[in-house]
């Protein structure tokens, strides 16, 4: 049977046509049904960029001329990707190493994973700030 999470990528029309799958949980390195792919967003080039958990929550991108997914970054715990107009990634990171309480910290890096920034972070001394994880905005 089918396990009750999940979740593919898929592209439709507005009008409701054209509905096809993009990615599938099982087409990702070591994947299987049970794993989830979602927080889509496109990219300036072309390609799609999500979050998947085939090797932990991570950030992904599809290039679009390929079928082979690829990791942005060496972030564990990375979630809900949103692509800016210059092609940059925010997401949601909880695993950044100083957060020792896994709070949702706002994080934007380049399009290739690399110069990671955080906008919105724990450091010590600070009040602590815990984003909400309910998807970032990708609204233009």
């Amino acid at each position: 049977s089918m396990p009750s999470r999940l979740f593919r990528l898929v592209e439709v029309a507005t009008t409701g046509s054209g509905f096809h799958v993009v990615f599938a949980p099982e087409d990702g390195p070591g994947g299987t049904l049970a794993n989830a792919l979602h927080h889509a967003d496109y990219a300036p080039d072309g390609s799609v960029v999500f979050e998947a958990d085939w090797t932990g929550e991570r950030i992904w991108r599809l290039p679009g001329d390929s079928t082979t997914p690829q990791v942005l970054g060496d972030f564990a715990n990375d979630n809900s990707p949103c692509v800016l107009d210059d092609g940059r990634v925010a997401s949601l990171w909880l695993g950044r190493p100083a957060n020792d309480d896994g709070f949702h910290e706002l994080k934007i890096m380049d399009a290739d994973g690399a110069n990671e920034r955080m906008l919105v972070s724990n450091e010590p001394g600070e009040s602590s700030v815990d984003l909400s994880d309910v998807g970032l905005g990708c609204g233009g």
